[in-house]
This record gives C-alpha cells, structure tokens and sequence, in this order.
C-alpha cells in the first residue's frame, strides 16, 4: 500500500503542535521560577491569627516589624474604605487583598516622625544575581519619593526612634509619586545581590533636604505600601554579572550601620533569665522527651480592661498634670504584666482655637502619654498613637465644665 501524504502530513501537523504545547509549559514553567521571594508581601497574614482592627502596629503582621520603633502601622479595610491615620477613613481599597502598611516618609511636615517596615525573604539572596524590587503606593494628601530598600544580615532593632535610619538602599523611589485618590502607583527597580542576606527594611533613608515633595500644602506625607516584590531577573542573569565596587561599598556600609543601631535585647533576655533561677545541684539529669510542636499558636492574654481610661489637660497644653502621672505608673505595671496587649492612645480638644491648631495638640497630648509610658519601660509596640482634634466630643462643647472633660486623652485597648 502506498503512503498517504494527506495523513502523513497531518501527522507532522499534530506532531508541531504537541512539541508547541510542550515547549510553551516549559517556559511557561522556568518563566515562574521567578516567584516573589518577600514572605507575607501584601499583610494579609496576622502573627496571632485574631481579627485586626482598622488600625494596627505593623508587627502584627506575620514576618514584618517596626525596626525602629517609630509608629509603623498595619491598616485594614472596612467596606470601600482604608481608615486614615488621622481619624475617619480614606475612601480607597488595598491594592491587593484587605491589608496596607502606612509610613511616614518625610520629616519637615507636620508629622516629623520617620518610620520604616522590616521584613524578611523566603530564602537569601544569591550573590551576583539581579533582582528586581517592587512595591505600590498610594500617598495621603502629598506625595514625595525616596522609599526604597535596604537588606540586612539579620533583622534590627534600635532606640532611634522616628529618627532617619543610617542606611544605603540598593534600590529606591527615584521621582514624587503624586497623591491622586484611588490611584495606587508602582515603584520599581533593580539591584545586584552582593551579600546572601535575607533581611530587609523598606522607607526613605534620604535627609529632608535631598528628598522631593509633591507641594507643602497639607505637610503631611505618608505612605500606604502594598504589595512588595523581590524577584530574580531571569533575563539579566543570562550573562555574567561583575559586581561594581559601589555595589560592594553600599552593602559594607549597611554592614557598619546595623552595628551601630542594633540592640542587643536577646542576649540581655538571656542573662536575665539565668539570673532568675537558682543554681541547679549537680546530677546527672534525666532525659527528657523531645516537645511535642505546636502548629497552632497560643492566644495572647491581653488586658480586657484598663485601670485608666482617660487622661485629662489644661487649656491649650500637652504637659501631662501631676494627678495623672501615679496612674499612668499603675498603667505601665499592668501593660509590662500584658506584654501583647496593644493600646490605643486618642488625643482630643475642646472647641476653642482653630481647627488645625487642635488637631496638632490632640497628636501632642496622645505623644505626650506615649512619652511617658515609653520612659517606664513599656515596648512601642504596645502604643498606637492617634488625634482626633475636636472631633468625638465626650459631651457637647457648651460650658468650661464640659470643654475640661473633652481636652483628654482616651486609652482603649485594641486587639481583643
């Protein structure tokens, strides 16, 4: 029988298309190889698997922390809306997900605090690879650059704080990403691995004075972050890579850096603890069974109440009176017995002065509680910082008995 060169060439036909197919997955396969290395990238993950409020502090997050201390904060959306820093909402969504982090990145405003989020990778970087890093960001009110990202041996924790990190980043927000409501913007670029870190902090390492700014109407410029990326560049690294005595000098400096800012808290944790317990007799000790793991993670206690709600001021002032100040102490006992326990500090005002005015001295009298419970020892990470001006009056403005009950400070506990 003669061959049929009609379904001899079908089959070739079929044949080109199944190799087509095959080949597509296998690129399709090494084209996802460069998987985002950033572990909980958009803060979706809480630490103590509870409901998060509107407003949070950045380490309840999973895999992120404030190396500084400064006042970092987790938001959360509720409906249409991300709740603004400084009370009520900002009627936009997270760029993915539910969850953003809020950072201050720029200190001749209004709020002259820095800040930075911390986070970590799911494995270290290779040396002599290119990544790309990547993030969205929406600012409120104005915008500015200069966020960009440093990477770190180990994580970090310092006593600076709101103070600009000594850091070099390998990537940064070169041009103003202007604010526009709804809009969330990417920020991009590209770096070369010079060390097998696997640590990073993400804000703006820059001074005021080499940081651009979209105006200086509001001077308030802060940062919703979402969606953080580090991917290997699959196509830059199809070449040999020489890595620049700059690149080597920027990661070096880091190094010198984190020295300096690094406090030693576990080792002191340790020395405490052997303190504490009384020496051992000397025997042989029997052996013990190997601890069987736990998956899921133990409840925080956390104070249900507070044995101090409101702390009140004189006209016009931020100084916190002598009548306060033993139950403030009391508070700081009670927050050090509760270590997870997070509360929120509200500053308020009475009607009198300017609207402006009052908003700025309900965020000094909530810092100014803040202050003191920090200076007894109580972690950042316990305090939530907000003003609310004359907003949410306890009772109406219309009598100097009343306007004395509105110019306090509220204290509540969040996270319950």
């Amino acid at each position: 029988m003669k061959p049929n060169p009609v379904k001899a060439l079908a089959k070739i036909t079929w044949l080109s298309l199944i190799l087509s197919i095959v080949s597509f997955h296998l690129f399709a396969q090494t084209e996802n190889l460069s998987a985002n290395l950033v572990q909980n990238p958009s803060f979706e993950t809480s630490n103590d698997g509870l409901a998060l409020n509107l407003r949070n502090v950045i380490n309840r997050a999973q895999h992120w922390s404030d190396p500084t201390s400064g006042g970092s904060l987790l938001y959360t959306t509720s409906g249409q809306e991300v709740y603004d820093p400084n009370g009520g909402n900002w009627p936009f969504m997270a760029h993915n997900g539910k969850n953003v982090a809020g950072i201050n990145v720029y200190g001749g405003g209004d709020y002259p605090t820095r800040e930075y989020i911390q986070g970590a990778l799911n494995v270290p970087l290779t040396v002599g690879k290119t990544y790309t890093f990547s993030f969205w960001v929406h600012y409120h009110c104005e915008g500015a650059n200069n966020i960009g990202i440093a990477f770190l041996e180990k994580p970090i924790s310092t006593t600076k704080r709101g103070e600009i990190l000594a850091l070099t980043p390998v990537a940064f927000q070169k041009e103003v990403c202007k604010y526009k409501k709804g809009r969330w913007e990417q920020v991009e670029g590209k770096f070369v691995a010079v060390k097998p870190y696997q640590h990073f902090v993400i804000g703006n390492f820059f001074s005021d004075a080499d940081t651009k700014v979209e105006s200086r109407v509001y001077n308030h410029y802060f940062a919703y972050i979402d969606d953080v990326e580090v991917l290997l560049d699959e196509k830059a690294n199809a070449a040999p890579i020489t890595i620049s005595d700059d690149e080597k000098k920027k990661w070096d400096k880091n190094d010198v850096a984190v020295k300096e800012l690094t406090v030693a808290k576990e080792p002191e944790q340790e020395v405490e603890d052997k303190t504490a317990k009384a020496p051992e007799p000397v025997q042989t000790p029997a052996p013990k069974p190997e601890p069987v793991p736990v998956l899921v993670a133990p409840t925080p206690k956390v104070l249900s109440e507070l044995n101090i709600t409101k702390v009140t001021f004189a006209l016009g002032s931020s100084v916190i009176i002598p009548e306060s100040q033993s139950a403030l102490e009391a508070l700081a006992t009670q927050l050090k017995a509760f270590p997870d326990t997070v509360v929120e500090l509200a500053g308020y005002t009475c009607s009198n002065g300017e609207s402006k005015f009052n908003q700025e001295l309900s965020l000094k009298r909530a810092q100014a509680v803040s202050a003191f419970l920090l200076s007894k020892g109580i972690s950042s990470t316990q305090l939530v910082v907000v003003g609310f001006g004359e907003e949410k009056p306890l009772v109406p403005n219309d009598s100097e008995a009343n306007k004395r009950l509105n110019r306090r400070v509220q204290l509540s506990v969040l996270g319950k």
